[in-house]
């Protein structure tokens, strides 16, 4: 399976494009219904002096199989059930530009593919890097709870700012 990232722009999975901020329910109609949703608030008040507006009001669809194809990701909607941002755990060929990335490379391949055609990279943390110009975030397995050094998460969004205060 193969999903192609156009950064600032959206995604396309296996030849249905997706703009970032397309609805929801138009999204759910184009992939054919083949999605489980997983709205629910993570409620952090007890960490707040019981102040609500830290609440995370998570709103996605998860796909497990898409057009027979064993895959995990997720789309993830903002407050209006707008398209924001793909999660990427297995499954699925990724293009972006002229490369190519699988989840069964090594992770400094991908990096290596990746900095070709992005100057702006910074690692976040051990195992997860970030390319801000492109709005995207890879982690290897390890990283993600796995074992292993190969690609275990592709992440990339409309807009990265919570991940760029330091950068």
């Amino acid at each position: 399976m193969h999903i192609t990232y156009y950064p600032k722009i959206g995604i396309e999975i296996e030849g249905v494009s997706l703009k970032w901020g397309l609805e929801r329910n138009v999204i759910q109609r184009l992939l054919g219904n083949s999605h489980t949703s997983d709205d629910q608030i993570i409620d952090l008040s007890s960490h707040f002096n019981g102040d609500t507006k830290h609440n995370i009001h998570q709103r996605r669809d998860i796909f497990k199989y898409f057009k027979n194809a064993s895959c995990l990701f997720f789309l993830n909607y903002d407050g209006d059930n707008l398209l924001f941002d793909i999660e990427i755990h297995n499954g699925v060929d990724i293009k972006l530009k002229h490369i190519t990335i699988s989840f069964d490379d090594d992770i400094n391949l991908v990096l290596k593919n990746i900095k070709s055609i992005s100057e702006s990279f910074r690692e976040l943390n051990n195992g997860n890097y970030f390319f801000k110009d492109l709005n995207l975030v890879v982690a290897d397995e390890e990283s993600m709870g796995g074992d292993g050094n190969n690609l275990g998460y592709f992440y990339c969004s409309i807009n990265t700012e919570h991940l760029e205060p330091e950068f």
